[in-house]
């Protein structure tokens, strides 16, 4: 991606398990914020075209508007990536106090002229101990780098997220690695808490969704908490789902 200036690694990666909105986003970026697009120029079907423009304005990371000849797809309030302005990557400049050469300041030795320490050696027969990770509590501000991980294992995030650190937390539990523990439970205890499902978002065409929504206002509040990453009820966010596809 030396062509887009990576704002966000963490989020790039959770966005790389999205392989087409990951598509859509980068096009929009190398387009330089904005790009009238269909389905047919970043090779998808109509269906993942749609998904993949829903899923990133649902998350804050493009606006999406229908027109006449495409859909026009910009970069969101939440940037993940961002077009480059002159092409080239920024680079850091030396302050007053750094040397701009690779010289040594003045005073100081240069470390190529040290000769290296020499290695300790272990003593024969005897063997070196593996340094384990130290194990900590749950942080209260925790959130897993791969939160997508419960839905994939038919499991609300967000829920998920919440039964997890009620159970680590309150159990005062000590762990080395809270990211491999948190998929270790998505996978075997937490899909027996009866939790809720995963939310997907309505799957029909912007200007669809919108003249369904102006039908059925008791549907719109539910949804723009959705859009807003607010607290909602999901159940009540299911049947607008399937209402949507349905009519």
């Amino acid at each position: 991606m030396a062509d887009v200036l990576v704002r966000d690694q963490m989020e790039l990666h959770q966005l790389a398990l999205r392989p087409n909105a990951l598509v859509v986003l980068l096009h929009v970026a190398r387009a330089g914020g904005e790009a009238r697009m269909s389905h047919g120029h970043v090779g998808m079907s109509r269906q993942e075209f749609r998904t993949a423009v829903d899923y990133l304005r649902c998350n804050q990371l493009a606006t999406s508007r229908a027109t006449n000849q495409g859909t026009v797809v910009g970069l969101g309030t939440k940037r993940v990536i961002e077009p480059l302005t002159d092409g080239k990557q920024p680079t850091k400049q030396p302050t007053s106090n750094q040397p701009a050469t690779n010289q040594p300041p003045n005073g100081s030795s240069d470390s190529s002229l040290t000769p290296p320490l020499p290695k300790e050696k272990t003593p024969k027969g005897v063997k070196k101990k593996a340094v384990s990770p130290r194990k900590s509590r749950l942080p209260e501000d925790w959130k897993p780098q791969n939160s997508e991980y419960a839905a994939e294992h038919g499991i609300d995030p967000d829920a998920a997220i919440l039964a997890f650190k009620d159970w680590a937390i309150s159990k005062g539990h000590l762990y080395a690695d809270w990211e491999r523990t948190w998929q270790s439970a998505c996978r075997s205890w937490l899909k027996e808490r009866n939790l809720p499902p995963p939310v997907v978002a309505p799957d029909v065409a912007n200007d669809e969704l919108e003249a369904f929504l102006q039908s059925k206002p008791q549907y719109l509040k539910i949804y723009q908490k959705h859009i807003n990453n607010e607290p909602y009820d999901a159940d009540l966010y299911r049947e607008l789902c399937r209402d949507a596809r349905a009519s």
